[in-house]
């Protein structure tokens, strides 16, 4: 059987390790302190079941309830107020069940990781939101923001390298808010950037507001930039290999002051040449392009070898 009580403290040095029992693997109808490492694998019922009290994790404490069957976290009547680590990948039932005239407080240096739903009338956020282990979904019901840190990390499967893929749904967040707080977004195994390749990560879809105050992009590979996108159901990011003539300065393809973004378009970049420039593109060096619209009326002059990929 796991834990029953009608308080637990687990120590800074204390470890909790919990596997498949026939019952919630804790359960008080009081307070449970957590500032050591709490392990639940309960593959048929809930992880951590508080009532009429505040399930509290401490800045040290490290919650994971992983494989669960039931909910991970259910709380009645009760509050979490979380300044440590929590992560959560079910197998079923919701992540955080927050039920009626329960609240749930991801504090300033609380995290919070893993797949799956966050469900409650109000869960107030003003912490680091951060889905998955690795790669994961999250489902969040009830957010109401305060500047929150989000960490994301894309991989780029699912149509990665194939242009305009969405390749990643990572934060669902299912009420209306206010955007606010910094996003950091980074790439995880090999994946470096493919020109197009479009990353949906926050879906809205009952509408926002505002914007995020700081957004923190991975590099890309030279010749390719990031988009930002505020559509009405979310907000997405976008690689963006488009490059413009503008002929400004002269004829020559090899000055950035030509280009509508200031470099020198490589093999990464999709090519425009418009009509009407000062100045009509001239290609005296061998170059190379990821694809090229040379529009009606427009001029280019190839003195010298221009490789166009597709």
């Amino acid at each position: 059987m796991g834990i029953n009580a009608p308080s637990i403290t687990n120590d800074q040095d204390g470890i909790i390790y919990i596997h498949n029992v026939e019952s919630s693997a804790i359960r008080t109808e009081g307070d449970l302190e957590n500032s050591g490492l709490i392990k639940i694998y309960n593959n048929s019922n809930v992880g951590i079941f508080v009532v009429d009290g505040t399930l509290s994790n401490q800045e040290t404490g490290d919650i994971r309830i992983k494989n669960n069957g039931a909910d991970a976290i259910s709380l009645s009547l009760a509050t979490l107020e979380n300044d440590g680590v929590i992560l959560f990948d079910n197998i079923s039932g919701l992540s955080l069940n927050a039920g009626s005239g329960s609240l749930s407080y991801n504090n300033t240096n609380g995290t919070i990781k893993g797949n799956g739903q966050i469900s409650g009338s109000y869960f107030y956020d003003s912490g680091f939101i951060s889905p998955g282990d690795n790669i994961g979904l999250l489902e969040i019901f009830g957010y109401r923001p305060t500047l929150p840190t989000y960490n994301m990390e894309i991989v780029g499967s699912d149509g990665a390298g194939i242009p305009g893929g969405y390749d990643l749904l990572t934060l669902t967040i299912s009420n209306s808010y206010l955007l606010q707080g910094t996003v950091n977004i980074s790439f995880a195994g090999e994946y470096t950037g493919v020109s197009q390749d479009t990353f949906y990560i926050f879906s809205i879809p009952s509408g926002y507001t505002g914007s995020f105050d700081v957004i923190n992009l991975p590099t890309l590979p030279t010749g390719l930039s990031w988009e930002t996108i505020y559509s009405t159901d979310g907000v997405k990011f976008v690689i963006d290999s488009m490059i413009t003539w503008t002929g400004a300065i002269s004829q020559d393809w090899d000055n950035p002051s030509n280009w509508d973004k200031n470099i020198v378009p490589n093999e990464n970049n999709d090519v425009t040449i418009p009509t009407g420039t000062t100045y009509s593109a001239h290609v005296n060096s061998n170059s190379i392009i990821r694809s090229l619209l040379l529009m009606p009326a427009a001029t280019l002059i190839i003195d010298q070898t221009l490789t166009v990929k597709f």
